[in-house]
């Protein structure tokens, strides 16, 4: 992982999801990222970025918006 909590992504292969995989920078960082959201065509992806997080609370939260580009990686 790159910092405390990242996003990470699998795909639906027919009958069984993909080996989930970390979706690295510029999504992540050495922050805490979470509660992903995908708009509906895909293309856009919500997320909050915290400079702390844990099971029970987070702090110095932010929602950060990425684009996904034609070759599959995000942009921030």
């Amino acid at each position: 992982t790159i910092g405390g909590y990242d996003i990470m992504m699998s795909d639906w292969q027919g009958t069984q999801w993909s080996e989930p995989s970390n979706l690295m920078s510029p999504v992540n960082s050495r922050e805490n990222e979470g509660a992903p959201s995908v708009s509906v065509d895909g293309k856009m992806l919500f997320f909050m970025r915290c400079g702390y997080m844990d099971a029970n609370k987070s702090s110095n939260c932010r929602i950060l918006m990425s684009i996904r580009k034609s070759n599959g990686q995000w942009d921030t």
